[in-house]
């Protein structure tokens, strides 16, 4: 007789199945605003987050060309692209870092004005940290955008900064910062549209390094 219940792993890695397609889905219309049109999907399977994050963009793309990184050689990928145009969409789910020529593929995509996603490294996670990574991929436009901005508006504003470690060590920043950079989502304006996700950044520097 079949249990009535899955067992434990066997329920986290559907649940996890379920988000990470939630939130492919959300990235992929809030994010880089690719909810029609022409995609290529590059992905390994040398690890189980880069099978489930492939799972989750079939479901929410698919109409769009699937490659296998192990199964074809960099030529055939990268003619996979050549058809593709400006605006078009391609994702990379990578378990270390795909090498399809001299120089990071997503620069010379961007250079072409295509849209990419790219999740590279996902082998060096543990199990747990593979279930955080998902929960990482949630995107709620007006929280990041909202929160973002706010951030980026108090350190442009700011003549100093103190980073305090919770057990009594302090980093003191003694000078203003650079325009603190965004990396939310919103990419009006922006040359280049997408990125290695996740996201959720607002970085700067120090003006006088010293």
């Amino acid at each position: 007789m079949e249990p009535l219940v899955s067992e434990p792993a066997e329920v986290m890695v559907a649940e996890r199945r379920v988000l990470a397609e939630r939130h492919v889905r959300d990235i992929l219309t809030h994010a880089v605003a690719h909810t029609q049109g022409p995609a290529v999907v590059v992905f390994d399977e040398r690890c189980a987050l880069a099978c489930t994050l492939a799972e989750a963009y079939r479901a929410c793309l698919p109409g769009a060309q699937f490659l296998s990184f192990d199964a074809l050689g960099p030529e055939q990928i990268l003619a996979s692209f050549a058809p593709l145009l400006a605006g078009d969409l391609v994702v990379l789910i990578q378990s270390s870092s795909f090498r399809l020529g001299e120089f990071r593929i997503r620069v010379e995509l961007f250079k072409r004005g295509l849209k990419v996603i790219e999740h590279p490294h996902l082998g060096r996670m543990s199990e747990a940290e593979s279930a955080i990574y998902v929960d990482a991929l949630a995107y709620d436009p007006a929280y990041y955008r909202g929160v973002g901005g706010e951030l980026k508006r108090r350190i442009d504003a700011a003549s100093g900064a103190v980073v305090d470690s919770g057990n009594g060590a302090r980093l003191h920043y003694e000078s203003r910062f650079e325009p603190a950079k965004l990396n939310v989502g919103d990419y009006t304006g922006m040359v280049n549209v997408g990125g290695q996700f996740p996201i959720g950044e607002v970085f700067t520097e120090p003006v006088d390094l010293t």
